[in-house]
């Protein structure tokens, strides 16, 4: 497996290649080849196309592929390759149907499967052991519902059990389990941390809409206190009653991280603050400010008919967020599959070797 280091080297050869030959060829991959024809896919997190070569991929398995996630992506943690179930067929690399719940690509090879089973079956009979036969009657009982169910469910060790309800005990696991339960916990607590301080941001800008139209009223009944909002976009002196004071209120803050440290969240709770950045606008209405000109305490006071600049940016930065918790959440479900396929692939060994 290749080390963290290796991956940042990698990627940033990558990224710095040229993107064309010089025969004006589009190259691909991180071999940075033209299309040859060699069967390629197209990573879901950066639209990059790579060959199944140089991604270590089976051809034969290109059915099977949900999702894909270049190394690199993955190595950024922006998600995972995901599988298609295959048909159980040993030698049918063709996934299994989804929309009938089937394990099966054609009922074809369902039946194949399950005449191939009782044939291998045949011989398997003559070796069981009664007290097999005793003790599966004897966990059954008469109830026929668990005899049918038995083996729907895949057995789970009791240090699974363990593990799975108190999150945290990894004694019991051999070395190899345990160094990869801690890698994929480790980016598990990462990326619920994340989720976490982007789902406040979420919970912050929907409430910030409702900030914007009551510090625009706040500021319209004080500059204009008769309801007179002159039109500057005339260079008469007209008045109307009908126009609404309209200031974009760009929050540079938000657009970043420092959502504790934004200016509009305090500026409505602050009588100081509000008088003197309300001044301030009153300037800008009146042209007394120079354009450059256009922020106090980071905030845009520009009105939004002629702020070209950050025209629809509350929307585009929720918008964003949402992008960004989609993204956050597919990562989750891939580590937590990557999680439940190591506890699973560890209870099969163990099985197994009984």
């Amino acid at each position: 497996e290749e080390s963290f280091e290796e991956l940042a080297r990698q990627y940033k050869k990558f990224t710095n290649a040229p993107k064309f030959d010089l025969n004006s060829e589009e190259l691909f991959c991180i071999c940075r080849k033209p299309d040859n024809g060699e069967l390629m896919v197209l990573c879901d997190g950066c639209d990059e196309w790579y060959h199944f070569k140089c991604m270590n991929l089976k051809k034969e398995n290109s059915g099977l592929i949900a999702k894909f996630f270049c190394k690199f992506c993955q190595w950024k943690g922006t998600g995972f390759t995901l599988w298609k179930r295959k048909c159980r067929v040993q030698w049918c690399n063709e996934p299994a149907r989804v929309d009938s719940n089937s394990k099966y690509c054609t009922d074809a090879h369902g039946k194949l499967f399950i005449k191939q089973l009782l044939v291998d079956r045949e011989a398997l009979i003559q070796d069981l052991k009664p007290e097999v036969v005793n003790d599966i009657l004897t966990h059954v009982g008469d109830n026929y519902v668990k005899l049918k169910n038995l083996g729907s469910e895949f057995p789970e060790l009791p240090e699974v059990t363990k593990l799975k309800d108190t999150g945290s005990n990894l004694s019991e696991f051999p070395d190899d389990t345990r160094t990869a339960l801690t890698k994929v916990n480790g980016k598990l607590d990462s990326v619920n941390e994340s989720i976490e301080q982007l789902q406040k941001r979420i919970d912050y800008l929907a409430k910030l809409k409702d900030k914007i139209k009551l510090a625009n009223e706040k500021l319209a009944q004080t500059l204009f206190p008769d309801g007179k909002i002159p039109d500057s976009s005339k260079k008469s002196k007209k008045q109307t009653k009908s126009k609404k004071l309209d200031i974009c209120l760009y929050d540079n803050s938000v657009v970043g991280s420092e959502l504790a440290s934004s200016f509009l969240s305090q500026l409505l709770d602050s009588q100081d603050l509000f008088v003197e950045f309300q001044e301030s606008v009153g300037r800008r209405l009146k042209d007394e400010l120079d354009d450059a000109e256009w922020y106090q305490n980071k905030i845009c006071i520009q009105e939004r008919r002629k702020c070209i600049r950050h025209n629809g940016w509350l929307n585009l930065v929720t918008d964003e967020s949402a992008r960004k918790m989609s993204e956050l959440q597919t990562l989750l479900e891939g580590l937590e599959l990557q999680k439940e396929t190591i506890l699973r692939d560890y209870s099969t060994r163990v099985y197994e070797s009984k």
